[in-house]
């Protein structure tokens, strides 16, 4: 049973019926709660008057976050179902017992419903207003009662009064309002609206006057076995080949460069890059770029590069080009705007950004990083194997290590990771705000700095020193595909 603690419910005068429960029955509720609201307070009330003991809270789409219809995450929803619940049960002789679990999406209704038949604690009867839901039981055993909703309570309307500063606080318990304001939940939809409908934009000021970069995988870094080495450069050299061949055909002027051969122009000079390689050789380029160039990722070898940053190689690449060479808005090109981190030391902004992530570490993985964390004036000190700071297209293998979900979602802030850790009284992950900045003390010498596990972008730290970790709007840059 969850732990009782003393809240009180303002603004709601709740009647409960003063039933003499002769059995014990267990409810299932299930709902999004994006936020819950005062409608789920009333189905609640409905559900105690019910002759109900225990109330199982089935958080629906828990696999959703930080989206237009899921802005919250489960912990979040678990967090404001447990607030409400407290400070109802402190109004009552006899607290009711609740659980508040996870139930993720799936493709059919019939996986829905068999995972919450093997995976929940057993109950009675489910409560709903949904019809659909309804229709979802038919074939169980499990009775199912229909709540009597508000159909002028709606969360997405919630949802839409908060992003706009409107009067939002009067359709919510007390307890939600304090909650959602001490997550600066305004500012966590208005950062998602933004990431979502502004994601795609349109490249019509191509400039042909201007030269594009071919920014090429570096073979001297590759250490593969002499056979696979000479196919992996073959299969590269042909991609290259019909980028060379294709903007030479649309006229178009080109340089080439890679890690050893040297830039003949300024980087600035260039509208266009092209990186073709992998995703290493994208993000070697991509943490320099100003925010008024383009890039586009070319895999040259997808038989031996997984790419998961690159939309292009060698069967579409020529089509693409093409496209943006003709300039008609029937073969319109598409971009995206991708976030990168910043980061200063003792007050010094370093020369390059992170398109992936940020790791603060110590050179030896059996080596304890003693570092303290500052974020929204509230400091923890940290002993453990480092800190990972990323994007929302940030380095999956270190997410996937800490415990977190793929990074399938565009997140609208940024995450801080604590893969594996000493003090375990910190959250594994920490979503942080856009345009927040987390500061980092090392608390010994020895640590480094480094952006994108490149070791071009590798700082070293001592003791005391001061570091600011920053993502904002200023560091983007434009990537086609």
């Amino acid at each position: 049973m969850t732990n009782i603690q003393s809240h009180n419910i303002q603004s709601h005068n709740i009647q409960f019926q003063n039933t003499s429960k002769t059995s014990s029955q267990t409810a299932l509720y299930i709902g999004r709660f994006q936020p819950f609201h005062n409608g789920h307070l009333n189905s609640v009330e409905q559900i105690i008057n019910s002759e109900i003991t225990k109330i199982i809270f089935g958080v629906g789409s828990s696999d959703q976050e930080l989206t237009t219809k899921n802005p919250f995450n489960f912990f979040e929803r678990k967090s404001m179902i447990e607030l409400v619940m407290q400070a109802l049960n402190s109004q009552r002789n006899i607290a009711i017992e609740f659980e508040v679990l996870a139930i993720p999406d799936f493709d059919t209704n019939t996986q829905w419903v068999e995972y919450i038949m093997e995976n929940l604690p057993s109950f009675e009867v489910v409560f709903s207003g949904n019809p659909i839901t309804s229709q979802c039981f038919n074939n169980t055993n499990i009775k199912f009662r229909t709540l009597e909703y508000n159909k002028i309570i709606k969360a997405s309307t919630i949802r839409q009064k908060i992003l706009e500063h409107g009067n939002w606080e009067e359709l919510v318990p007390a307890e939600i309002v304090q909650f959602l304001i001490s997550i600066n939940a305004n500012n966590r939809l208005k950062g998602i609206v933004e990431l979502w409908e502004s994601r795609d934009y349109t490249f019509n000021n191509f400039d042909k006057a201007k030269p594009i970069l071919i920014f090429e995988k570096n073979f001297c870094e590759v250490h593969t076995p002499d056979f696979v080495f000479h196919q992996h450069q073959k299969n590269h050299n042909n991609t290259l080949d019909i980028i060379k061949k294709t903007l030479e055909e649309c006229l178009l002027n080109y340089d080439i460069c890679n890690c050893e051969v040297p830039l003949i122009r300024g980087l600035n000079d260039y509208q266009l890059i092209i990186a073709v390689g992998g995703d290493g050789t994208f993000l070697k380029i991509a943490s320099k770029l100003s925010s008024g160039q383009y890039i586009i990722g070319v895999n040259s070898d997808p038989e031996r590069s997984v790419g998961g940053l690159i939309a292009f190689n060698s069967s579409n690449i020529k089509e693409l080009l093409e496209r943006l060479n003709s300039n008609s808005s029937s073969n319109s090109v598409k971009f995206q705007k991708w976030d990168r981190l910043s980061a200063k030391v003792n007050g010094n902004s370093l020369p390059a950004m992170a398109v992936n992530e940020v790791l603060i570490s110590k050179p030896n993985i059996y080596q304890t990083s003693r570092l303290e964390l500052t974020y929204n004036f509230q400091k923890t000190q940290f002993f453990g194997n480092g800190i990972i700071v990323a994007t929302h297209k940030g380095n999956t293998a270190f997410y996937k290590a800490s415990g977190g979900v793929d990074f399938e979602i565009p997140y609208y802030g940024y995450v801080a990771i604590l893969p594996f850790y000493i003090n375990g009284n910190l959250p594994r992950t920490k979503i942080l705000e856009a345009d927040s900045t987390l500061e980092v003390s090392t608390l010994r010498d020895g640590h480094f700095l480094i952006f994108d596990s490149n070791e071009e972008f590798k700082y070293n730290l001592k003791d005391g020193d001061e570091i600011e970790i920053t993502k904002n709007p200023n560091n983007r840059f434009n990537v086609i595909g």
